[in-house]
């Protein structure tokens, strides 16, 4: 395993390149990381990252898959008033088939953490989603937040979706929670309807369905090859 510690009361962008088969980032105290992944640069789809945040340790992780990927995310959060944010979107079609592991470790009190992981699948792709969030005897007053959504997009796609909790402390604010939906065929129809093309139609429900997520990411380029990956997907659909 690769360690890259992030100095004290640090400032770090991180576009994720090279990643190897395992990554733990420790990010010490005060340290903010902005870490942006793609999967179109990734060096291997096959990953552990393990982020590791002490005292006042600010983390935001942004995510865009389009590919096959096998992928494990590890939040550690060991110092008070830590705080994780990770948003991340996945756009898959054909036989593409991902699988996205996540634990948000609450160790000690006062320490947030909120991931949200939506996305929409197409052709015969696949996807599976385990998530657990962990909140220790010492974790009181920690705030944590797990949703994952996915839209189907044809008859023949599939997502399961495993949210997981448990808590040994009182005192927390937790919720997690996920939806498997089908497109809604009245909403592509009214569109087309207003005189957009299928294409169009579906890739206005992809903006609004990922909206939120999109404009949550705090790089600018970051956003807009994101949005550039929707609609090239949406186009060959």
């Amino acid at each position: 395993m690769q360690t890259i510690i992030i100095k004290k009361n640090s400032s770090r962008c991180i576009y994720a390149t090279n990643i190897y088969e395992k990554t733990h980032y420790v990010i010490e105290p005060g340290a903010d990381v902005t870490f942006l992944y793609s999967s179109d640069n990734a060096h291997t789809h096959e990953h552990e990252i393990t982020f590791t945040l002490h005292e006042n340790a600010q983390l935001k992780y942004h995510a865009l898959i389009t590919e096959s990927v096998n992928k494990k995310l590890n939040i550690i959060l060991e110092g008070a008033k830590a705080h994780a944010q990770v948003t991340g979107l996945y756009v898959l079609d054909e036989q593409q088939k991902t699988s996205i592991t996540t634990t948000q470790q609450h160790h000690v009190n006062n320490a947030t953490s909120a991931l949200i992981i939506n996305g929409a699948l197409a052709g015969d792709a696949r996807f599976f989603y385990d998530g657990n969030i962990f909140v220790g005897l010492d974790g009181k007053d920690s705030c944590a937040l797990q949703e994952n959504k996915t839209l189907l997009m044809s008859n023949n796609a599939r997502a399961q979706s495993i949210p997981g909790l448990e808590v040994l402390t009182n005192d927390v604010q937790c919720q997690h929670g996920s939806a498997v939906s089908q497109v809604n065929d009245e909403h592509l129809y009214y569109l087309q309807s207003r005189g957009l093309t299928e294409i169009q139609a579906r890739l206005v429900l992809l903006q609004s369905f990922f909206d939120t997520i999109i404009h949550s990411f705090s790089d600018n380029v970051f956003q807009e090859m994101v949005k550039k990956a929707i609609k090239d997907k949406v186009n060959v659909w």
